[in-house]
């Protein structure tokens, strides 16, 4: 269960947004955590990967709002968790990536209009490519062994992942993708 932080409804540029148009926090503190689950082929009992009391990062559309001592909490499956992070807000120093999870720094650049509105690559080309440098790396999804298995892309390598793949995440104001290590589908030279 976890707990959503404060989101800031304010751009850096001062423009203020309505609240629809604003994005959900994926940030939260775990309240609690269950005893784990059981790995699908072996049974082995996984513990989860994150202990009550750290800050998180979630997949936007993950988990369901439930109240929980009179205040707005969500029930998030551990896949869904992308990251922890220590203090009120993600730092890249201070940031742990969880389980499969890969952070990149994305290749395609934003493109601005004239008026200094940032326009996505993807909109103002056909398909901007998914490509990126690997900044962080979790340990692995857990192996039916108990272990968890060897990212194939290193920090600091580019690598090419599947189309629509991946979560954007911002830290510090920099645009990162979250992406799963299945969804990488080469390491570029």
């Amino acid at each position: 269960m976890i707990s959503t932080l404060d989101s800031i409804s304010t751009t850096l540029g001062g423009i203020m947004l309505p609240d629809s148009s604003v994005s959900k926090p994926t940030t939260g503190t775990v309240l609690a955590a269950g005893p784990g689950r059981a790995h699908p082929h072996s049974g082995r009992l996984l513990p989860p990967p994150v202990p009550a009391g750290c800050n998180v990062l979630h997949s936007v559309f993950s988990g369901k709002t439930v109240k929980y001592d009179g205040r707005d909490c969500k029930l998030v499956r551990d896949d869904d968790v992308i990251l922890t992070f220590e203090g009120p807000l993600p730092k890249l120093g201070s940031v742990r990536v969880i389980k499969d999870y890969m952070l990149f720094r994305p290749d395609a650049e934003k493109a601005a209009t004239k008026s200094g509105i940032a326009v996505a690559a993807a909109v103002s080309a056909d398909l901007a490519p998914c490509t990126g440098t690997l900044v962080l790396s979790g340990p692995g999804r857990v192996a039916s062994s108990g272990l968890p298995t060897a990212p194939q892309v290193r920090e600091g390598e580019r690598a090419k992942w599947k189309d629509y793949a991946g979560q954007d995440v911002s830290i510090e104001g920099v645009d990162y993708v979250a992406v799963r290590m299945v969804d990488v589908l080469s390491v570029l030279g």
